[in-house]
């Protein structure tokens, strides 16, 4: 029997945040919050992309909030400056504000509208587990290891480090 054990924690690809930066402009941004603790540190940033949920969570312990702001379809419209601003700024701590958060801008390159989950994209590396010896469903432990530090080994120490990052308190 193995006795050690591995922590799956999702570790969200910050790297994502630098190509949101590199977009040739907003053109969308659509949030959600459930969780009431976000919702009160959402309110009290005094951020201008929050402005609803101040006035809707007044008097109020548990609210639910989500909201879509957009430009509509028109390719040479962007958000506002400030809102690019904030939302950008927002986006490193992400999962500090929402529970959901998908932003919509032109990519440099292509001059499509691309939009990213900012929230679902994580770091990972496919890998496949080889079978303990004697058949069933459980991994090998020892070839386990070895694949999970080649996977790391992978991903290199940076972008852990940072993936980490965005999780710390």
């Amino acid at each position: 029997m193995c006795e050690e054990r591995v922590a799956f924690i999702a570790l969200y690809d910050r790297e994502q945040i630098n190509y949101v930066k590199s977009l040739d402009g907003l053109t969308a941004v659509e949030f959600s919050i459930t969780s009431s603790d976000k919702a009160k540190r959402a309110a009290d940033s005094r951020k201008g992309v929050f402005a609803g949920l101040r006035s809707a969570r007044q008097g109020q312990d548990e609210i639910s909030f989500g909201t879509r702001i957009s430009v509509g379809k028109k390719r040479d419209r962007r958000l506002d400056s400030q809102l690019q601003r904030e939302v950008i700024e927002l986006a490193e701590q992400a999962d500090e504000y929402f529970d959901s958060l998908r932003v919509t801008g032109i990519d440099p390159d292509t001059k499509q509208s691309v939009t990213i989950n900012m929230l679902q994209t994580r770091v990972h590396v496919p890998i496949d587990l080889p079978r303990a010896w004697g058949g069933g469903d459980a991994p090998s432990a020892t070839r386990c290891f070895k694949e999970l530090e080649k996977a790391k080994t992978k991903l290199g120490r940076q972008k852990l480090q940072n993936a980490l990052r965005g999780r710390l308190p």
